[in-house]
């Protein structure tokens, strides 16, 4: 798996944790400050950069403790590829908002895109502290075994990611899987995997890529077009 392809997709928590998909802290932004934030975000969905950033920079003269502002303006500086800027953004987030997830989940993306693997599992392993359950990120974790030749660990991972998909599953983990399995030589479990995965994102860019790859495969090991899909 290369993870700077950024092969995730964030998934639900668990309910009743520790961490939370909604800060309260944001909740206590006064009205100008919202107003100010939902403009910057509104300009970066355009692509506006520059001028998002002067309005969450707005949000924040006008209220200090604002981790969605910090966020987004993390969101900003990631898409900008200014990565110092944006992991220092994330931070800050975290900082005035330890419990919130979000931010977590963004610092972790970031460091997983850059195979920043060492610091990526300081931030996943915090964020697991506040949700044991949370799907993307075991799927980092396994993402970060995987590309530091930890096999056994990432396959854990993985399959806690697949488990705990409650509700939307990530197609990536049945790549990972397959790719685990393929390495250990075990090339119908992989190749069950493949298949998995072509079935959960049959629109994905690397779905030619995978479906050549499963041909292959089911050519050597003598395997019909339908088997090994539950």
């Amino acid at each position: 798996i290369d993870a700077t392809q950024n092969l995730y997709r964030t998934g639900t928590g668990s309910p009743n944790v520790g961490g939370t998909t909604v800060s309260g802290i944001n909740l206590q932004a006064p009205k100008k400050a919202v107003q100010e934030f939902e403009t910057g975000r509104e300009r970066a969905e355009k692509g506006k950069y520059e001028d998002a950033l002067g309005h969450l920079k707005k949000a924040l003269q006008i209220h200090g403790a604002y981790p969605a502002a910090y966020n987004e303006m993390g969101n900003i500086q990631r898409h900008l590829a200014h990565v110092a800027l944006a992991e220092e953004m994330f931070h800050k987030a975290i900082e005035i908002d330890p419990k919130w997830l979000e931010p977590y989940l963004n610092l972790a993306k970031l460091q997983m895109a850059n195979n920043d693997f060492s610091e990526m599992f300081k931030t996943t392993g915090k964020a697991l502290a506040l949700d044991a359950n949370h799907p993307s990120l075991h799927f980092f974790q396994a993402v970060g075994f995987f590309n530091t030749s930890q096999l056994d660990a990432a396959e854990k991972e993985a399959l806690l990611a697949e488990q705990n998909g409650r509700g939307g599953s990530i197609p990536e983990v049945q790549m990972l899987l397959g790719t685990v399995y393929e390495a250990r030589g075990q090339k119908a479990e992989a190749l069950a995997r493949y298949r998995l995965f072509l079935k959960q994102a049959p629109a994905s860019s690397s779905a030619a890529k995978v479906s050549a790859h499963v041909a292959a495969l089911e050519r050597e090991l003598g395997k019909p077009d339908n088997a090994g899909i539950p």
